[in-house]
């Protein structure tokens, strides 16, 4: 566990080397927190609720208008994406089921429902990559409400704990003030334990729907 912030402006790139405003802002703040959280800037945050309500209203609407073709070409890249990067996915199972079923429909059903399922993977995006408005605990006292990244997003839940227990044990019960960081950094983790199986029962449930009505556009089960 480490603590870093996430900020957004311009910069520059050299192979490992980067140097700008963005990366000045963050630096000065990535190590002023009580604890191992990596949050994001107030301008990160803005940026990325922006573009969450135009995910989930104007670019939602313009993808189940895509022309067919279109859609297909998109469904069919993030099937790519998903198989290479298959091993990295929270239910690889769940993402192979979804590959072997689109692969089953012919040309005349997809152009059906290419759009639709564009459409059902931006409405069904997981609500916990990040916790919102968490009080964070800052260097000299107080709290920050900041967004802060989930470091379990990746994880199975069942296996929430057993990785909470490997996170905290890079902390020690001393001195003093790594104790306060573990004891933050505890109490974040439990709550974004929380919220994160919440969001996954939400989103087996939202998938389990989507399937449903896929099929019954298709007529191939899944």
């Amino acid at each position: 566990m480490f603590r870093g912030c996430v900020t957004f402006g311009e910069h520059i790139a050299e192979d490992s080397f980067l140097l700008g405003q963005a990366v000045d802002e963050a630096a000065s703040v990535a190590e002023s927190t009580e604890g191992a959280f990596i949050w994001l800037t107030p301008k990160a945050q803005a940026l990325l609720r922006g573009y969450d309500q135009y995910r989930l209203t104007t670019s939602s609407a313009m993808l189940r208008k895509q022309p067919p073709n279109d859609a297909i070409a998109a469904v069919n890249a993030i099937i790519e994406m998903q198989e290479r990067f298959e091993s990295q996915s929270v239910y690889p199972d769940e993402t192979r089921k979804n590959r072997i079923w689109w692969r089953k429909l012919n040309e005349q059903q997809q152009q059906k429902v290419a759009a639709e399922i564009l459409w059902e993977l931006t409405m069904a995006q997981r609500r916990d990559q990040i916790i919102a408005d968490y009080p964070m605990e800052m260097k000299g006292g107080g709290h920050l409400l900041a967004d802060v990244v989930n470091p379990l997003i990746h994880i199975q839940p069942a296996k929430y704990g057993e990785w909470i227990e490997r996170m905290l044990s890079g902390f020690g019960d001393a001195p003093l003030d790594v104790l306060i960081k573990k004891q933050n950094t505890a109490r974040f983790l439990n709550t974004a334990s929380k919220i994160s199986k919440e969001s996954v029962s939400e989103a087996m449930t939202a998938r389990e729907a989507a399937r449903s009505r896929l099929a019954k556009a298709t007529g191939i089960l899944f």
